[in-house]
């Protein structure tokens, strides 16, 4: 980076409503933070990488695609927590979108990728079976996405919400994540799939365990990684809609408005949603 362009940076980053101060709240600093993508990537990618080993435990550990997809994800976690530590990092909306996409990925892989995807390469179970598997996953994440993609570029379309969460200003567009949240829900956003949902799982679980000696020899998959699949159902909802979120509102938009602006986008975390521009 050049010093003109440094120094435009560090103009945009010390006055204005816009300025870090007023933005993100004392003890908020990426350094701060910088601990959780490295923990997240050493706890849920362990996680996954474990049961993506467990579920194809007919392909070597080295040679298992699964695994390789948990050790990829975890190197890019990492990487995130230096440049969060080292990087000159300002809290934008590109940012926190990174943060987001590496944070839910891992915890989602964790939950439910890893062992589908190895169940799926390597289980000997019927074709059939892992059919209906694959496609009822894929069917219920693509749905869910686009509820939430759709309810997320309303905020967008809707000139009264947009004017509230994404607020121009001369040297930078600020988007106001108590205002956003605000929006999220009036426009019918879902965080979790609700009280029933969350508990059907754990239900499900108890004639699972009964007979699971007969589910285990069918699927031939070890029972741990069927159990975390299943009870895994509800915290896969919050990391789709999270992950979905954090490519709309912190990556798409943001582009968009960087595109026909030339301003950064930056987040401001302190403002209350009904709080005046």
């Amino acid at each position: 980076m050049s010093s003109v362009s440094e120094s435009i940076l560090e103009e945009r980053e010390s006055a204005g409503p816009w300025s870090y101060s007023s933005r993100v709240p004392e003890g908020a600093s990426s350094r701060d933070y910088a601990f959780l993508p490295l923990v997240i990537a050493l706890l849920f990618g362990g996680i996954g990488i474990f049961l993506a080993s467990d579920v194809g435990h007919s392909e070597p550990f080295w040679s298992n695609a699964a695994v390789w997809i948990g050790i990829i994800l975890s190197t890019l976690s990492v990487a995130l927590s230096v440049w969060m530590f080292w990087g000159r990092w300002a809290w934008t909306a590109p940012q926190m979108g990174l943060f987001g996409l590496a944070a839910c990925s891992l915890i989602f892989w964790a939950c439910q990728g890893s062992a589908l995807t190895a169940f799926v390469l390597y289980s000997d179970a019927l074709i059939l079976t892992k059919v209906c598997i694959l496609v009822s996953a894929l069917a219920w994440h693509g749905w869910w996405i686009q509820q939430t993609a759709k309810r997320c570029f309303s905020i967008w379309t809707t000139i009264e919400l947009r004017e509230k969460v994404w607020l121009s200003y001369e040297y930078a567009t600020v988007y106001r994540q108590f205002a956003a949240k605000e929006a999220m829900e009036k426009v019918g956003v879902a965080w979790h799939p609700g009280p029933m949902a969350t508990l059907l799982p754990f239900a499900l679980c108890i004639p699972l365990y009964i007979y699971r000696q007969e589910v285990v020899t069918y699927l031939d998959v070890p029972w741990v990684p069927v159990a975390t699949f299943v009870i895994g159902l509800p915290i896969f909802v919050i990391c789709t809609t999270a992950i979905t979120v954090s490519v709309i509102a912190m990556l798409m938009i943001p582009a968009r408005i960087v595109a026909a602006t030339g301003n950064p986008v930056l987040v401001d975390m302190m403002t209350a949603a009904n709080a005046p521009k």
